[in-house]
C-alpha cells in the first residue's frame, strides 16, 4: 500500500517545497509567478485532484481505523490507494515542475532527461543482470520474458512494457544531440542497454510501441532544427533501404553462422565507414593493389592461425584494430600509402569473417556469409567510386549508421535464433481472439449507470473479476483468517482443471542452496485435497530447478493435523558472484475448487529455519503471491478500457483531454520548441501504443511517470530565441531565454 518509491516521492517534495520556502522568506519577498498557470490547465488538475481524493475515500473504506490499514492484496478496498496514489503523488510535484521550469526552462530540461536516462539504465542493467543468472545473454528460445525490477509483474502486466516506452525516447534523443563523443558514447551504452532490455521483453507491444516513440521523437527533433550532419545518401529512403539491407544480411549471416560470424559482418561492414574516404582517393589500381593484397594475406593467414586454440577470432580482432589506427592515420589525406594501408587492412575482415563462419558453423556458415561479404565488398567499391559521397565523414554521421544496422541486426538474431519470439508473433492471430473476449468480458462489470458514469473505483477491477469470473479464469485465492487470537492462511484451488504454472501460489522470498529442505505445518480441510510446496530459482513469474512435493490434507475430517515432508533441492543453486539467482519457497492449493488451511509452516533448510512469519501472526507480511501463467484476473489489457471501468466515462474523458493537450502541446502546438518536447511526445505515444494491449496504469510506480510526463507536456511554454542582435536581447533565464538543448 506505500511502498519506498511513495516514500521518495514524498521525501523530495517536502525538501523541495522548503528549499522554495526558505529562498522567499531569505529574499524577503513572495515567490514570484511570473508565468501563471492558464484557467484551463488550473481547472484540469483541480478536477483530477478532487476526483481522484473522492474515488479513494469512496473506495478504500478508511473508517475502520489504523487497525485496518493492513493491506490484504489486490481484493482489499485499499488496493484503490495503492493504485490512485500516482495520480495523486504526480499532481503533488506540478508546482515544483512549474517552478523549475520557470527558473531555468533549458536546465529543467537537461534535468528531465537525465533522470530518464539514469533510470533507463538501471532498468536494463536489471535485465542484463535476470538473463545473466537465470537463461544466459543469447537464449532466445527459452520460454522467458525480463521483467527487471517491476514486482507489480508479479501477476502478469506490462510495467517492464510502459517503462521502456516512456524513457528510450529520451535516451535516443539524447543521442542525436550529443555534441562530444564521449557523451554520445555514454549515451550510446544506454541505449544499446535499453535495446537488448526491448528485446528481450518478448513482448509485441514494445516491438511496435517503442520503434513509434523512437520515430515520434526523432522526427519531431529533427523538424524542431537540431544541428546535424548529412548522414546518409537518399534521406528517409536511404535509411529505409539500409536498414533492410542490414536486416537480411544479418539474418543471412546468423543463419547457420550465429552470433560469431553476424558480428564478424557487422564490424566489418561499420569499419567500411571510416576507410571509404580512403578508397575515394585512391586510383583504380591503388584500389585493386590494396583489396587484393589484404585478401590474400587474410586468406593465408587463416590457414595459419587455424591452428591455433581461437585462433581466429584472435586474428579477427588484431585486423579490426589496425583497421582503426590505419583509418586514423590516413585521416588527412596527406599520405598515398597509408589510404593504401588503410584499405588493405580492411580488405583483411573480409576472409576473416569467412574463417570465423567456417571455424563456427562449417560449410553452410561460410556459402552464407561469403554471400553477404559479396554484397559489402561491392557496396565498398561503389562509395570508393561515387561522384557523391554515400555518407557522410563526420563522427556522428558515422555513430547513426551503425546504431542503425546494429539495431536492426540484433533484431534479426531475436527473431532468427529464437523459436519463442517466432512462436508469439504465430499466435498472435488467436492471442488477439482471446484479447478481445477478456475485453467484452470486463466491459462485463459495468453493471449500473453510474458505473458507467464513474467507474467501479481505482484498484478495483481485480476484485469485481474475480468475484465476476467464469470458472475457467479463476486460478485459486487466498487470505488470512483468524479464530481468537490465532491466525492462519487460507488457500482456495483454481475452478479448473490446472497445471503448476496455472496455480496461484503464495510465497516467501528465500536464498535458493543444494540440500535437503523439510517442509512441516499444521492443515485442515474438510476433504479429501492436495496441497503442493515447492522451492525453486525464480526472479518472479519463471521457475526453474525446483524441489516439489505434493501433501495430501483432509484426512482428519476438518480438523487440524500435522503434515510435514521433505524436498530434494541438490539441483538448487545460488548462482554465480556477478549474477546470483534468487528463489521462492511457495505453497498452493491444487484440487479444484477445494478451501484448505495453513498454519505453522516451518521450512529447514542446509544452513537451517528460512522462512519468516511461518504462523502468519503479522497477517501476509514476507508473503507473496505468485500467478505465472493466468493474468487476466488482474488486468483489464487496455489501458483506456481500465480508465472506463475504474473511473468511468467521466475518467475516461478527462483523460483523453489532458492526453490529447499534452500530445498537441508537445508535437504540434508552439511548446514544441522546448528542448524537451520532442521526447515527451516520443514517450507519450509509444506508451498509448503499448497500452492498447495493457492496462498498464495498474502500476503504480508506471502510472507516476505517465502522469509526470503528461503533466510535463502540459507545462512547458514556447522558448523564446535570442536574436541576432547579441545577447543583450535574449530573454532571462527565468523568463524562458533559449534553450541549449539536452545533454
Amino acid at each position: 500500500m506505500v511502498e519506498e518509491f511513495d516514500l521518495l516521492v514524498c521525501a523530495a517534495a517536502a525538501g523541495a517545497y522548503a528549499a522554495i520556502a526558505v529562498g522567499a522568506w531569505r529574499d524577503g519577498d513572495r515567490i514570484p509567478v511570473r508565468r501563471p498557470l492558464s484557467r484551463a490547465t488550473i481547472a484540469l488538475f483541480t478536477v483530477l485532484a478532487v476526483g481522484m481524493s473522492w474515488s479513494i475515500l469512496a473506495r478504500a473504506d478508511l473508517s475502520q481505523g489504523a487497525a485496518h490499514l493492513a493491506y490484504r492484496g489486490y481484493l482489499d478496498p485499499l488496493n484503490a490507494l495503492r493504485v490512485g496514489k500516482s495520480l495523486l503523488l504526480a499532481l503533488l510535484v506540478v508546482p515544483l515542475v512549474q517552478h523549475a521550469l520557470r527558473q531555468d526552462p533549458s536546465e529543467a530540461g537537461r534535468l528531465v532527461s537525465a533522470g530518464m536516462i539514469a533510470g533507463l539504465a538501471a532498468g536494463a542493467l536489471a535485465v542484463v543482470w535476470e538473463r545473466l543468472a537465470f537463461t544466459g545473454l543469447t537464449d532466445f528460445s527459452t520460454d522467458y520474458r525480463a521483467t527487471a525490477l517491476f514486482w507489480e509483474m508479479h501477476v502478469g502486466g506490462a510495467a517492464l512494457d510502459g517503462f521502456l516506452a516512456l524513457t528510450v525516447p529520451f535516451a535516443v534523443h539524447a543521442l542525436m544531440s550529443a555534441r562530444k563523443v564521449s557523451r554520445w558514447g555514454m549515451c550510446a551504452i544506454v541505449a544499446g542497454l535499453a535495446g537488448y532490455a526491448c528485446l528481450v521483453t518478448f513482448s509485441r507491444g514494445v516491438y511496435v510501441g517503442v520503434p513509434v516513440a523512437i520515430a515520434a521523437t526523432a522526427w519531431l527533433a529533427l523538424r524542431r532544427g537540431r544541428p546535424h550532419e548529412a548522414t546518409l545518401r537518399g534521406g528517409w529512403w536511404g535509411w529505409f533501404i539500409l536498414a533492410i539491407a542490414a536486416g537480411v544480411g544479418a539474418a543471412i549471416a546468423f543463419r547457420h553462422g550465429g552470433y560469431r560470424a553476424l558480428a564478424a559482418v557487422v564490424a566489418t561492414g561499420l569499419l567500411m565507414l571510416p576507410i571509404a574516404p580512403s578508397a575515394r582517393r585512391l586510383t583504380g589500381g591503388a584500389m585493386v593493389t590494396g583489396v587484393g593484397a589484404g585478401i590474400l594475406c587474410g586468406t593465408a593467414g587463416g590457414i595459419v592461425v587455424q591452428l591455433l586454440p581461437k585462433g581466429v577470432y584472435a586474428a579477427f580482432a588484431v585486423a579490426c584494430a589496425a583497421t582503426l589506427y590505419m583509418a586514423r592515420r590516413a585521416a588527412d589525406g596527406q599520405s598515398r600509402g597509408m589510404d593504401i594501408g588503410a584499405v588493405a587492412c580492411w580488405s583483411l575482415l573480409a576472409p576473416g569473417c569467412a574463417w570465423i563462419a567456417f571455424h563456427w558453423g562449417g560449410g553452410a556458415a561460410l556459402r552464407d556469409v561469403v554471400a553477404v561479404l559479396v554484397v559489402v565488398l561491392g557496396l565498398f567499391l561503389w562509395a570508393s567510386r561515387a561522384s557523391v559521397p554515400l555518407w557522410g565523414n563526420a563522427w556522428r554521421s558515422h555513430a547513426a549508421i551503425g546504431a542503425m544496422v546494429l539495431g536492426v541486426s540484433a533484431l534479426a538474431a531475436v527473431f532468427g535464433g529464437g523459436a519463442y519470439m517466432r512462436d508469439r508473433f504465430g499466435s498472435s492471430e488467436a492471442d488477439f481472439g482471446g484479447r478481445l473476449s477478456h475485453w467484452g468480458e470486463s466491459l462485463g462489470l459495468l453493471k449500473h449507470g453510474t458505473d458507467w458514469l464513474a467507474g467501479i473505483g481505482p484498484g478495483r477491477f481485480p476484485a469485481a473479476f474475480f468475484f465476476d469470473a467464469r470458472d475457467s479464469m479463476f486460478p485459486g485465492a487466498y487470505r488470512v483468517d483468524s479464530e481468537g487470537e490465532n491466525r492462519f492462511l487460507v488457500l482456495s484451488g483454481p475452478r479448473f482443471m490446472a497445471d503448476r504454472r496455472e496455480w496461484l501460489k503464495v510465497s516467501q522470498r528465500i536464498a535458493p542452496a543444494a540440500g535437503t529442505y523439510l517442509v512441516s505445518m499444521k492443515a485442515r480441510s474438510a476433504r479429501e485435497g492436495v496441497l503442493h510446496v515447492e522451492i525453486c530459482e525464480q526472479h518472479l513469474l519463471y521457475s526453474r530447478g525446483c524441489a516439489v512435493a505434493s501433501l495430501v490434507v483432509g484426512k482428519a475430517n476438518g480438523a487440524w493435523e500435522q503434515i510435514e515432508s521433505r524436498l530434494d533441492g541438490r539441483d538448487l543453486s545460488s548462482g554465480r558472484w556477478h549474477a546470483p539467482r534468487l528463489g521462492f519457497f511457495s505453497v498452493a492449493a491444487v484440487t479444484r475448487g477445494q478451501r484448505i488451511d495453513v498454519d505453522d509452516l516451518r521450512v529447514i533448510g542446509p544452513s537451517g529455519q528460512v522462512l519468516l512469519n511461518g504462523d502468519f501472526s503479522e497477517g501476509l507480511a514476507r508473503w507473496f503471491p505468485l500467478s505465472e501463467a493466468i493474468h487476466l484476473p488482474w488486468h483489464a489489457k487496455n489501458l483506456f478500457l481500465h480508465v472506463l471501468i475504474e473511473h468511468g466515462m467521466i475518467g475516461l474523458g478527462l483523460l483523453v483531454v489532458a492526453l490529447g493537450a499534452a500530445l498537441w502541446r508537445s508535437a504540434l502546438g508552439r511548446s514544441a520548441d522546448h528542448p524537451v518536447a520532442p521526447p515527451l511526445a516520443g514517450a507519450l505515444a509509444g506508451f498509448l501504443v503499448v497500452g492498447l494491449f495493457d492496462s498498464l496504469l495498474d502500476v503504480p510506480r508506471v502510472a507516476f511517470l505517465f502522469y509526470l510526463c503528461v503533466f510535463l507536456a502540459l507545462l512547458i511554454r514556447p522558448v523564446r530565441r535570442a536574436s541576432s542582435g547579441g545577447a543583450a536581447n535574449a530573454a532571462p533565464p527565468g523568463a524562458g531565454g533559449e534553450a541549449t538543448g539536452l545533454p
